[in-house]
């Protein structure tokens, strides 16, 4: 990193013990005095005393701490998580370790400390210290503080393309192509994909990211924004501080269309951040530790860039930002409303934009500069300013008076000043600059920087996608890719000499792949060792080795794309819809094996424990609602009917502001767990009353499974859990890994291969997979575990190559569709395993599609293999996501729909939806969108349907969908679909529908002749808005359906009569239901609430005597 950015040169990992600081002695009375940093993860060693324990339970009640205690005396974890339960939240976890090794990935942990009862060498703590983290060791009643050194092969990325020279290129030398997981977190989608980017801005400094996010809804991208400032751990990706802003860019602006600047208004620059707080507004100063606004600097409003070299702030202004604000969504058709926008707010080489130097100390504007500044253009050196202003490159001089005038050329037009800029970097004594984008190869200018001379001219291929296009100057070479659309390009990069441009290497890709699409849509960044591009997905282009390695399943958000720094690559939240099972969706910070090296020899614990309950007899299974979603098969439907007409029995507040998983009941009792709380509770059905609660040591994301008197579930803290259903004792539990690692999820420790809380339990043998995708950390561990005695029968791993021939799944994708890669619940449909369309066979192995690709052959169901064996319920993005983006759907069916034309496809041929149930005779239960929205679209209007899966017969698959398959549908404008008959909108059979439901389902369950459906009133026709968003009374309506969704007017349980679709009989209920949160067993309907709360309803006319009785 240069040194005239106010950053400090780093020291070298390997003198990681002895490079400590001389050691601070604080007073340990209670714990260290954490003050000096905005929080983060901490890790307690050893067992602490009712004082410390307190102070920690205390200190990870609020909002800057998470962390876990790891004790090596197992007998007292149980006491431990008690006092947890009781008086924590779940930040705060406790368990069991060797007392040698850490069960923690490397570089994790910001305060570190240890007890006198620790043993664990210096050089494991130091392992998973965090850069610029502390380790605390208690002496003789101190606390002794030592530091952990920042090593010189990490580099950070303070400003959108790294530096104020535009040249996105940093020194970091750990960046490469990822194995593994340091942590996670949310959201997992962008808003929308028809719709700007909702993450615009991201950067990096000092081991903290610093971003720009929509955190709106995800269920519908016409409701409220809601832009922040998020500063969060680069290293564990615990949020330390949010900072709302009154706006910051319309966000209904059309896809495609920028604006491409947004990722130039946000810096770090040592402890400071320099942003507008508003669309429009000026420069503000915020410190990067707390968030706290400290000044802004009068005369920049309207700033759209700025960067900073030198002690000094540089800044563009200008109308477009708050211009922009003002843009009105009325076109319905996606290319229509894109075409809108960036043909209104196209650059023009007469618009007014001011660049002006501002003193950073002072904060005095020293000289600015009136000119038209084609965004992003700007570019910063000890030589002077340097930008296009749609003519020509121009040239400052240090104190802002005029230097030189490049020769006239013509920029590209398309899109041109809003999603599409030209690159211009200054590097040495050149000034580069291209033409911007299409689909058509450009030219490179290369400009001596002192005289303005051309020295060399080049083609330059195209690459980007509706964005900026790539340019690096890298080892003194300028380096093109013709990576666009390498299916029609190639995907050569070129290495120009700088002073020459002389090409002096170049090379394609050494990979073959069924597929390439185009380039993502973002400018691709690179370290001084990879160009890291986005052709397809995310590749890392070794140009020394002249080598690609692919990630088609890794992409970043549109406009900002992914970031390269603290020895980590950054995957930010996206919309995508290619390879929907397999894609990382939400924030993530990858790494490779080097930064995930043990240091000291690892011993192995067993796997299986036994508990105090090992013994206890099985009993016979009981009738009732006993899985998550009733059964194996997930259809979430149970023939022992339930009444219709319903009367309230309880309501108990179980863990007040906590998500609740769907109950499972039988034999008297009703099982539910408080995810993030990591606690499992049993209730009495009649009552309500808590029986016993168990604890583990991470959250429980899913029912757990009721067999034979035992209650079996896993957790993210990598364990399979039995316990006696009676008292809730442990009778077995176990490890889904050889090895015990953890990481980071939402600031919270989680194991590096969780566990469902639900898995199918067949013939006394339960499917449990740990892990969460076949391309990280070894990929997903299948094992067939003994339900009586917990033993392991059989490991199978599913990696990310094919078993037989050892070539890598990703690259034999069946166009933008790839082998289902994602962790997800478990089903079985009496003769198969399915995670996600996959089918796994009862030994655990794979079962492929046999099909044939381009080069290989491909291995997944496609949109239209629907039809013949294999039926079943699935969810692409998981059963658990409850996001409900508007590219995010159930299917009942075989194979999911990918990519841009295909994620809606199977919408139109099966029975899909939001929530779904199914009968046994195939007869489907749909709360979904219209049909006329399987479209790009972000509107999103709902009915509840019923309509049979069964309707197709192997080899009549293509008289079922040749109906559709007309000119009249569009796959972009909603609103012509609208008015096409459903017959040419979908293939499916419905047997009755009900277009008008007026609420918003989030919990569904059937029950004999009944369905039940629960949700927010549905008070907001979306249909309505456009042309008028922006209007008084469309914001009103827009607000009051949010604050619907977040339980203003509690939510509506209906009883609908699953022959007909009517209504039998509507309730209230006091708040929304929790996603998927409804259940129907032994005559009763739970409900779990998102207050907390448990609801449990029962025959209205079993009420009336229950009712009697009491008063007798």
């Amino acid at each position: 990193m240069n040194s005239n950015l106010g950053l400090t040169q780093m020291t070298k990992w390997q003198t990681l013990l002895t490079l400590f600081l001389i050691p601070q002695i604080l007073f340990a009375g209670n714990l260290p005095d954490f003050s000096d940093t905005p929080g983060g993860m901490l890790l307690y060693l050893g067992a602490p005393d009712k004082e410390n324990l307190s102070e920690l339970i205390e200190l990870t009640n609020g909002d800057q701490w998470n962390g876990q205690i790891l004790i090596s005396d197992a007998s007292k974890v149980s006491e431990l998580r008690k006092a947890l339960e009781k008086n924590g939240n779940g930040s705060l976890s406790v368990r069991a370790y060797n007392g040698t090794n850490l069960p923690v990935v490397n570089n994790l942990i910001n305060r570190v400390m240890i007890a006198n009862s620790a043993t664990t060498p210096k050089e494991e703590i130091f392992r998973i210290v965090a850069p610029r983290g502390k380790a605390y060791f208690a002496t003789h009643g101190e606390w002794k503080a030592k530091d952990k050194p920042v090593p010189s092969t990490i580099d950070d990325w303070p400003m959108a393309f790294y530096g104020a020279d535009n040249n996105a290129v940093s020194f970091d030398e750990m960046v490469g192509p990822p194995k593994h997981i340091q942590w996670r977190s949310g959201p997992s989608w962008t808003r929308s994909h028809e719709l700007i980017s909702s993450l615009t801005s991201m950067v990096s400094n000092n081991g903290v990211l610093y971003y720009i996010i929509d955190e709106g809804s995800r269920l519908s991208a016409v409701l409220p924004e809601k832009w922040r400032l998020v500063a969060q751990d680069a290293f564990n990706g615990k949020v330390l501080w949010k900072l709302d802003l009154e706006t910051w860019h319309n966000h209904l602006w059309p896809v495609k269309s920028g604006p491409a600047q947004l990722q130039r208004r946000l810096i770090a620059i040592g402890d400071k951040l320099y942003l507008p707080l508003a669309a429009g507004a000026p420069l503000s100063e915020v410190d990067a530790k707390t968030g706290k606004v400290l000044r802004s600097f009068a005369g920049t409003e309207g700033l759209e860039e700025v960067v900073f070299d030198n002690g000094s702030l540089y800044a563009v202004t200008g109308e477009s930002a708050k211009a922009q604000e003002g843009y009105e969504l009325s076109n319905v058709e996606v290319w229509g409303a894109a075409g809108d926008a960036t043909g209104k707010y196209r650059f023009t080489d007469n618009q007014k934009n001011k660049i002006m130097q501002i003193e950073q100390k002072s904060g005095k504007i020293t000289w600015s500069y009136s000119s038209a500044i084609v965004p992003n253009t700007m570019a910063v050196n000890h030589k002077g300013v340097f930008f296009h202003n749609g003519k020509q490159v121009i040239a400052l001089k240090p104190d802002g008076s005029e230097n030189w005038k490049g020769q006239e050329f013509k920029l590209k037009g398309y899109k041109m000043g809003t999603a599409v800029t030209p690159t211009l970097l200054c590097q040495d004594d050149v000034v580069l600059s291209t033409l911007g984008f299409d689909f058509k190869d450009g030219k490179i200018y290369a400009h001596h920087i002192d005289t303005g001379k051309i020295i060399w001219t080049s083609k330059h291929h195209s690459s980007g996608h509706s964005s900026q296009d790539d340019l690096f100057v890298i080892n003194g070479l300028a380096w093109s890719g013709a990576i666009a659309r390498i299916q029609h390009q190639g995907g050569n990069y070129d290495g120009h000499h700088l002073k020459s441009g002389e090409v002096a290497t170049s090379f394609p890709p050494n990979v073959k792949s069924n597929f390439w699409f185009h380039q993502r849509c973002y400018r691709s960044k690179a370290t001084a060792k990879y160009v890291i591009p986005a052709a397809t997905g995310t590749e890392y282009v070794d140009l020394q080795n002249k080598t690609w390695d692919v990630h088609h399943w890794l992409r970043g958000a549109c406009l900002n794309g992914i970031l390269p720094a603290n020895g980590m690559t950054y995957i930010t939240p996206h919309p995508c819809a290619c390879n929907t099972e397999s894609m990382l969706r939400g924030f993530s910070g990858l790494v490779t094996p080097g930064m995930q090296k043990a240091v000291i020899d690892i011993q192995e614990s067993p796997r299986l424990v036994k508990g105090p309950a090992f013994n206890t007899p099985l009993k016979e299974q009981a009738q009732g609602w006993n899985h998550f979603r009733y059964g194996n098969k997930r259809l979430s439907y149970n023939e022992n009917a339930v009444s219709a007409k319903l009367a309230p029995k309880w309501e108990v507040k179980i863990a007040p502001g906590e998500k609740l998983t769907q109950p499972v009941a039988n034999n008297g009792r009703v099982y539910v767990a408080a995810v993030r709380k990591n606690t499992l509770y049993a209730l009495d059905q009649n009552t309500g009353k808590t029986l016993w609660t168990f604890n583990t040591a991470g959250q429980i994301d899913s029912s757990p499974s009721l067999w034979k008197g035992r209650v079996i579930f896993g957790s993210a803290d990598g364990y399979l859990y039995c316990l006696n259903a009676e008292d809730g004792e442990l009778v077995w539990r176990f490890r889904g890994a050889k090895g015990d690692r953890q990481m980071t999820i939402d600031g919270r420790m989680e194991s590096v291969w969780p566990i469902h809380g639900s898995n199918p339990i067949v013939d006394g043998t339960i499917y449990c997979l740990a892990g969460r995708t076949i391309f990280l950390d070894g990929g997903l561990r299948l094992c067939l575990i003994d339900a009586a005695t917990g033993e392991l029968k059989k490991e199978v791993i599913h990696g990310d190559k094919d078993e037989r021939d050892g070539i890598q799944v990703q690259v034999k994708n069946q166009g933008q569709k790839m082998v289902p890669g994602n962790s997800d619940i478990l089903s079985f449909d009496g003769k198969h395993i399915y995670m996600n369309s996959q089918r796994i066979g009862l030994d655990g192995n794979r079962i492929y599609k046999d099909g044939h690709g381009k080069h290989y052959k491909t291995l997944t169901f496609s949109r239209s293999d629907q039809d013949g064996e294999g039926t079943h319920l699935f969810a692409p993005v998981g059963f658990l996501d409850d996001s409900w983006h508007h590219r995010s759907f159930w299917i009942y069916g075989k194979g999911a729909g990918s990519g841009w034309g295909g994620w809606q496809k199977p919408g139109k041929y099966v029975p899909t939806g939001r929530l779904m149930v199914v009968k046994p005779d195939h007869t489907v239960y749909s709360f979904g969108r219209k049909p006329e929205f399987f479209a790009q679209a972000h509107i999103m209007e709902y009915m509840i349907s019923s309509s049979q899966g069964n309707a197709y017969k192997a080899g009549d698959w293509e008289k079922t969908f040749t109906p559709i398959r007309n000119k009249e549908a569009s796959i972009t404008n909603w609103e012509k679909n609208s008015k096409l008959p459903i017959e040419k909108l979908s293939s499916l059979k419905f047997n009755w529908r009900n277009t008008e439901p007026g609420l918003l389902g989030r919990a569904m369950a059937g029950a004999g002749e009944s369905l039940f459906i629960a949700g927010p009133p549905d008070i907001l026709d979306e249909t309505k808005l456009y042309g008028r968003f922006s209007q008084p009374d469309s914001v009103a309506k827009i607000k009051a359906q949010q604050d619907a969704i977040d339980g203003s007017m509690g939510a509506i349980l209906r009883s609908v009569s699953t022959a007909d679709g009517k209504t039998v009989a509507e309730y209230k209920i006091s708040a929304p239901p929790v996603f998927d949160g409804m259940s129907a067993a032994n005559g009763k309907l739970f409900i779990v609430l998102q207050d907390g709360s448990m609801v449990c309803l029962n025959s209205a006319d079993d009420a009336k005597e229950l009712n009697a009785q009491v008063e007798k």
